[in-house]
């Protein structure tokens, strides 16, 4: 695998050399373009891109527009105040104004910068656009940020498809009691669950800190917690239920309802222990159901979640579905 950083920096030089001729056509120092490139690393230190629902613009001015009656943007609670599509003028070294999306500079608009949704960034340079190049790496929402949820959306997507589904993770088969059927789970199977998601994250994820059984407050464990080295704003939060018929037990739906629930309240202790840093809930269902004479019923059944749960923008919810070994 090709190192991410190398191959952003190249992605960097080729935008700049692009920049440099269009400023310089202009009259304009090619220096600007490392103090546009300081400000949108910055911001995404503070808000990763993931979190932006709305469109982002960054510009620089010449010297001589006015900016004496706007307040310096604050970095500490930067996503509070993105809320809505934005401008920020950089000026001065690493500092920002805000302003509406479409505020208008006049000619003293040198550079701006676009972030319009995820893998959707380019720059205006004197009426002329430059795309970037978003293809070098998938698991980024920006070639400005280090990848965290994107990267573990993919993940999970990928365990799914070659783990999980078909039960072939070495780890993951131990959660039937006859394997060859894959009817019937094993008492209490979470925790294999848990072990063989882990391993697979801990392996796959870069840059990354992944811990199992993590206190969220002083009496509750959350299955795993992931924080990402690149950026300690960020951190995600799984929960793992599982559906179907164990040996002892037998969980129907509302049980990732009532995980949805339990996460809901994690994630409210975590922002009030460290509300600067930026946390996202993912629950994990691992679905088992059957339903006689009917192979894989349940395969293309999805989970209703209740409004609350569906309205929560915190939540993310992922349903693995687990195939029979005589599946059509």
């Amino acid at each position: 695998m090709i190192d991410r950083s190398v191959v952003v920096e190249i992605v960097k030089e080729n935008l700049e050399a692009k920049l440099s001729v269009l400023l310089n056509a202009r009259g304009n120092s090619s220096q600007i373009i490392q103090k546009v490139f300081t400000c949108i690393t910055k911001l995404y230190a503070a808000t990763p891109p993931d979190f932006l629902d709305h469109p982002l613009r960054i510009a620089i001015l010449d010297d001589g527009y006015d900016l004496r009656e706007k307040e310096p943007f604050l970095w500490s609670g930067a996503s509070s105040h993105l809320t809505s599509s934005k401008c920020l003028v950089a000026f001065g070294d690493k500092q920002c104004m805000l302003f509406e999306y479409e505020e208008d500079f006049g000619n003293s608009e040198i550079i701006s910068y676009y972030h319009t949704q995820r893998n959707n960034e380019y720059f205006v340079v004197n009426g002329e656009t430059v795309l970037i190049d978003q293809r070098f790496d998938s698991a980024s929402s920006s070639v400005f940020a280090s990848p965290t949820y994107k990267e573990l959306d993919e993940a999970l997507g990928k365990y799914y498809e070659d783990q999980a589904k078909n039960s072939t993770c070495l780890i993951l088969r131990h959660i039937w009691l006859n394997p060859r059927e894959r009817l019937i789970l094993r008492d209490k199977p979470e925790h294999i669950m848990r072990d063989s998601l882990y391993q697979y994250l801990y392996n796959k994820l870069r840059s990354h800190t992944v811990k199992r059984e993590q206190n969220v407050d002083e009496t509750h464990p959350v299955d795993i917690k992931i924080t990402w080295s690149t950026n300690n704003k960020v951190v995600a939060l799984i929960e793992i239920k599982w559906l179907g018929k164990s040996e002892k037990t037998q969980y129907t739906e509302a049980r990732a309802n009532i995980g949805a629930g339990q996460l809901t309240e994690y994630l409210t202790s975590s922002y009030h222990e460290e509300p600067d840093r930026h946390f996202i809930g993912y629950l994990v269902v691992f679905d088992a159901r059957r339903r006689r004479n009917k192979l894989d019923y349940y395969a293309t059944k999805e989970i209703e979640y209740n409004d609350e749960n569906k309205r929560n923008d915190k939540l993310a919810f992922y349903r693995f579905y687990l195939y029979q070994q005589n599946r059509i």
